[in-house]
């Protein structure tokens, strides 16, 4: 798999070297989403790693002092979005939707290929056949995978990032 994604690597370097950065993120990204949901990423432009790196990239835009602020303050939250200094209520919208996405939209993508037997073995589908469907904990523990797998393809898309 390693290999595979690595000529496609060397296959976008040498037909735009320029984007060099974004190559290597989605170089990253599409080795982690395949070892973790077992998703064969497109070599360029493909939805999912586009959704973890939007995601990645609202955290980096998040000022953390206005955050702490509105913490503190929740009260804050009732003012309209287009005054000054409400960057975080507008981010928040955004923020929860690709949240939602970047939960959703791999792990379904595993569930079903699961379902079907299109799917080889990674992290997600192994955790996944080993839950006890006669556990009353069930539900809760297909939440940890799911949440335990978006972690993983954060943390090893943006360890190259830029």
């Amino acid at each position: 798999m390693q290999e595979a994604k690595a000529h496609e690597l060397l296959l976008n370097l040498l037909e735009d070297p320029v984007d060099y950065p974004k190559h290597l993120e989605a170089h990253s990204g599409s080795i982690i989403m395949s070892a973790v949901y077992s998703y064969g990423a497109a070599r360029r432009d493909d939805h999912m790693i586009n959704i973890v790196k939007m995601s990645i990239d609202v955290l980096k835009d998040a000022n953390m002092v206005l955050l702490g602020i509105f913490s503190a303050f929740p009260s804050l939250f009732r003012l309209p979005s287009w005054l000054p200094g409400m960057s975080p209520k507008r981010l928040a919208h955004l923020s929860k939707k690709l949240s939602a996405d970047l939960l959703d939209a791999p792990f379904t993508y595993t569930e079903c290929g699961l379902a079907t037997g299109s799917i080889s073995p990674c992290l997600v589908a192994d955790h996944l056949l080993e839950l006890d469907e006669g556990d009353s904990d069930l539900v809760r523990q297909k939440k940890a995978v799911q949440e335990s797998a978006a972690t993983a393809c954060v943390a090893g898309t943006e360890t190259v990032g830029m």
